[in-house]
């Protein structure tokens, strides 16, 4: 079947290439993966625990174009994970509440990834469970859980060899988040009570790296507990509630200074909806995650709508505004290429950049400027990856077959002048 082409020329407007969220090839978890993370855009691991399948670890190395399964075990209640550099990592689990429950508390990785064993000695009530993990450095690691109890903090400073552990009790009845500035600031959210029927949220706060902790804020509601935390700048924090109400409206928590204040902001109006991970690109953009639907603000959260790009995400990673991924179904990635500027062909050309229009998959450049200025044609996928890159020849016109297969793709032009333009181009099998 041929392959036609045609072009959209656009004004002089600076483009983002198609920022969305689409589905990586991770396998299809029977519930959801409840975590992922990423050392670097290309390097990640996301966790699984067994609900109606073997809990599994799965491992990327170019950035969710393929995964591979590094772990299957039956029983695993694999809740979280993270990594101190490339060889060594943590995964925290879930012990009792579930039938049965991990009887490790706590794993470890010095291999990628390949090998886990179980941490020993570490300090804690038993039964227990890690609902979260921050790593602050390559060799320190922050670790709190769980949920409906009891209430804790680890912390290790020597990559998992000696640990210790501080007791929530007083101030927290459940614990699932936390989130450090540095090495001594940070917040662990949960809740009141180790009933989340019965509690409200709650945040402590440190400066001390652990050693001690105070209340910070408490929700205005109960049956709702803190769930999941995104600072997408120093100052600008969102935290997520997962309401347990059944009926009435759903809140969020958002803070403008830094983390030492914060506001319950309202969600969505009333409803049942499950709200689980939050994740914001910048300060005014994000997404919370749970079931069975996605929800999207583009104005710090004063206003929400429907953005169903998946399901069930329980946790959001983001490199920037560009780059991102999130824990659900399967992994999912945001992505967005670089910015783009873009402006028309000079005033009065007879014939068009590209043509003709449409194509057999052969493109002929009608250069409508000074030709014997060196120029460079770029050819953009919808993701902002260039896949095509062709010096121009000295020549009014030029052929080229760039091969591009089925989609929607953006050139550019750029001149040794400083200018450059561009459009829209579609190919189609």
């Amino acid at each position: 079947m041929k392959k036609y082409l045609f072009f959209l020329l656009l004004g002089c407007i600076a483009l983002r290439l198609n920022a969305q969220w689409s589905s990586t090839p991770s396998p299809v978890a029977a519930y959801r993966h409840d975590d992922v993370f990423f050392l670097n855009p290309d390097l990640g691991w996301a966790v699984n625990y067994s609900n109606g399948n073997d809990g599994y670890v799965i491992r990327t190395t170019n950035g969710g174009a393929s995964w591979q399964k590094q772990v299957d075990s039956s029983g695993a209640k694999f809740r979280d994970i993270s990594f101190l550099d490339s060889l060594t990592g943590f995964i925290g689990t879930l012990q009792t509440g579930y039938n049965p429950g991990d009887t490790i508390i706590m794993y470890k990785t010095t291999d990628g990834g390949t090998t886990w064993s179980g941490v020993p000695g570490l300090p804690g009530p038993r039964p227990g469970g890690i609902c979260g993990m921050f790593a602050v450095n390559d060799t320190t690691l922050y670790a709190c859980g769980r949920y409906y109890g009891p209430a804790g903090f680890y912390k290790t400073t020597d990559k998992g060899t000696t640990w210790s552990y501080k007791s929530f009790s007083g101030l927290a009845g459940g614990i699932v988040d936390l989130h450090f500035f540095n090495k001594d600031t940070g917040i662990a959210v949960g809740g009141t009570s180790a009933s989340y029927l019965t509690g409200k949220g709650r945040i402590l706060g440190t400066t001390d790296g652990g050693l001690t902790w105070n209340i910070v804020h408490t929700s205005a509601h109960t049956k709702e507990l803190c769930w999941k935390i995104s600072f997408p700048s120093r100052n600008i924090g969102y935290i997520s509630m997962e309401s347990f109400r059944g009926s009435g409206p759903q809140y969020f928590l958002k803070t403008t200074d830094g983390g030492l204040t914060w506001t319950d902001m309202p969600f969505i109006p009333g409803g049942t909806y499950d709200a689980e991970g939050i994740g914001f690109m910048n300060d005014s953009t994000g997404w919370i995650g749970g079931d069975p639907f996605n929800y999207k603000t583009t104005d710090g959260g004063l206003t929400w709508s429907l953005d169903n790009f998946g399901t069930l995400i329980n946790r959001f990673r983001f490199f920037g505004d560009t780059l991102g991924y999130a824990a659900g179904k399967v992994i999912y990635k945001y992505q967005a290429g670089a910015a783009l500027n873009i402006s028309e062909p000079s005033a009065g050309s007879k014939n068009p950049l590209i043509y003709p229009n449409p194509s057999s998959g052969t493109l002929t450049i009608q250069k409508n400027w000074d030709f014997r200025l060196h120029s460079t044609l770029l050819i953009f996928d919808s993701f902002g990856r260039e896949v095509y890159s062709k010096e121009l020849n000295s020549l009014e016109k030029e052929t080229l077959q760039p091969g591009l297969s089925e989609g929607i793709y953006f050139y550019q032009v750029r001149l040794s002048d400083g200018k450059s333009w561009g459009g829209k181009l579609v190919a189609l099998d």
